[in-house]
Formats: C-alpha cells, structure tokens, sequence
C-alpha cells in the first residue's frame, strides 16, 4: 500500500510540471515544442499546445484504464490518439500488448510518431496508422483549426462550428469494420462527436470488442443516440459504468452533459 502511494504521487508531479509549462508556452514565455517526460519516460512533442489537462485525465484519473484485465499480447485500438498521450500510457502500462494507433491531423500525427518513437520501444509492438476512422475507406472531409495540432479543434463532423471557423482538409479513412475482423481486447474511443457513428455498425458486439473506454460528445444534442446505443449494449449483456464505475443511469439528466467517458465491458 505505501509503495502504491508513492507511486501515485509521479504522475500527479508530472502533471504539476506539465501544467507550469503550458502556462509558459502559452503566454510565450519558452519556445518549447516537446518536453521530456519522467512520467513515462519519453519525450512529449506538443507543437504550440501542450494538453495537460489530457495528461491528468490519462495518467492520474487513470480515465482510459481497462476495465477488465488484459491477456498476454493484448491488442488495443487508439481510435483518436491525437499526440500520443493515451497511446504512451498504455504502451507504459501494458508491456505486453500490441497497439494500434489511429490518428486522422497530419500535423498530431507528425507529433504522435516522434512522441511514440522516444520511447526506444521495439516497433513491432505498434502501429501508426494516419487514417481517420470510419464506415468506409473513402478520402473524408476533416476539419481542424489551424496553428494547432490539437483534435479538440479537428473534427470530421465539423462540431464546434468548425466548419465555419477552421479549415476543411481531406483526408484517408479506414473502415472500422475492417479493424472488427479480428477481436479486440480494449478499445479506446474520443474521435469528436463521430463515436456515434461507428458504434452504431451492427459488427460491434462482445465477440468483436471486449471491453471499450469512449468518450462521448455533445450529449445534450445526441442524448436519443446515446440511449440507444446504451441499451443495444447492455441487451448484448456489456456492463455501461462511469470512470469511477459505478453503473450509469439513463435517467439521471445529470449524466448528459457536454462530454463523458464511458467504460463498456464484459467480464
């Protein structure tokens, strides 16, 4: 227990550093486009927005952990790894696993494959695949802001009236169904309001994908896809719980905020 304590306190002083740097590079104290990392030990390549908020997310609140306990060589999709934050942490976490990493902004990618890269890793333990993902495997319309890497301002549905304010670009997609066709033991999901797209192909089912962390968007707007999704979930017999898992309510108006993670498993 006292190793454990010790423990937890790396990454919350990682955060710490990290959210003194952002600060910096924001009002343009440093130059800085990358920062080593002690919590794991890599190097972080940012571009001009360092996201330590997603750092706090992934590695103190632990907001991506699968919720089922993973095999030997496990494969794990990170749908949506914009720099490479979740993919370091379960790279950090999961020796064993083999990750597959998707990303649709040239410019995160670029990012994400120096940031993976400074691991020293063995490549045959990843994959970087600079595709969206998608119900097909059409050249998709993709809309980011420019002068930043981040996908809280990219979206291939153009939320955030980004397609109003950003710049639409093209770009490769993948059809999810194609990554379906062999199982997957964890899924990680935050592509920007398209969740409910690629949820709703009817190849998803606990023979296809064990277990799933997915962030959900614009709930208020998309509340009667949500429930829909939900129940068709736990009719297939997955358990639906919070981050903190405990198991969600479709009652509670609470639940439908702007965003939320949502842990979907078997056990």
């Amino acid at each position: 227990m006292k190793y454990r304590s010790v423990a937890n306190l790396f990454p919350k002083l990682q955060y710490f550093l990290i959210r003194r740097t952002g600060v910096a590079v924001k009002k343009q104290w440093v130059d800085w486009t990358s920062l080593k990392l002690f919590h794991p030990n890599a190097r972080l390549h940012f571009g001009n927005w360092l996201p330590s908020g997603a750092y706090k997310e992934i590695f103190v609140q632990h907001s991506y952990r699968p919720p089922v306990p993973l095999g030997e060589g496990a494969r794990i999709i990170d749908g949506g790894a914009n720099i490479g934050l979740s993919s370091l942490y379960f790279l950090a976490n999961f020796p064993t696993a083999r990750i597959e990493a998707y990303e649709a902004s040239p410019a995160a990618f670029e990012l994400l494959q120096q940031t993976i890269r400074s691991l020293k890793l063995d490549p045959a333990r990843y994959t970087l695949i600079n595709k969206a993902l998608h119900i097909s495997d059409d050249t998709i319309n993709f809309f980011v802001l420019p002068h930043t890497a981040s996908a809280l301002n990219a979206s291939i549905s153009g939320r955030d009236s980004l397609d109003q304010l950003g710049e639409q670009i093209e770009v490769a997609a993948v059809d999810f169904r194609k990554i379906l066709e062999k199982p997957i033991d964890f899924l990680k999901l935050d592509v920007e309001g398209h969740e409910y797209e690629l949820l709703d192909l009817p190849e998803i089912s606990p023979s296809t994908i064990r277990s799933m962390a997915v962030e959900f968007h614009d709930l208020q707007q998309n509340r009667d896809e949500f429930v829909s999704l939900v129940s068709r979930f736990r009719d297939q017999g997955y358990r639906v719980e919070s981050v903190e898992g405990n198991e969600i309510s479709l009652l509670d108006d609470k639940l439908f905020c702007d965003e939320i993670i949502i842990k979907i498993f078997v056990s």
